[in-house]
């Protein structure tokens, strides 16, 4: 079972901006099988947020994976997008190899 409170303290570090700050807060969360963690994980690595400055979408899909398998309702959202995202890039370039 995970923090609620250290949860909540994560989030509020997150919604100020400090970023840095909350991410190990989230690993640890994460670590405890908190799918709300895993998914703010999922959005450092999707979107390179703090000092992960380079996006790592096999990152991002790993901890929404994660995310999902436990139930949370946004990582399973975010994957789904993900996956829709993908296979239209992937539709768009088959149709311009035609």
């Amino acid at each position: 079972m995970f923090d609620e409170k250290l949860l909540n303290k994560a989030e509020a570090l997150y919604i100020r901006c400090r970023l840095d700050e909350a991410f190990p807060l989230f690993m640890e969360l994460a670590g405890a099988g908190c799918g709300r963690a895993m998914y703010f994980l999922g959005e450092y690595y999707n979107h390179g947020l703090g000092s992960i400055k380079d996006r790592n979408e096999t990152e991002a899909r790993y901890w929404h994976g994660k995310g999902a398998a436990v139930g949370e309702l946004l990582s399973q959202l975010n994957l789904a997008y993900m996956e829709a995202v993908s296979y239209t890039h992937l539709r768009a370039h088959e149709t311009c190899a035609d």
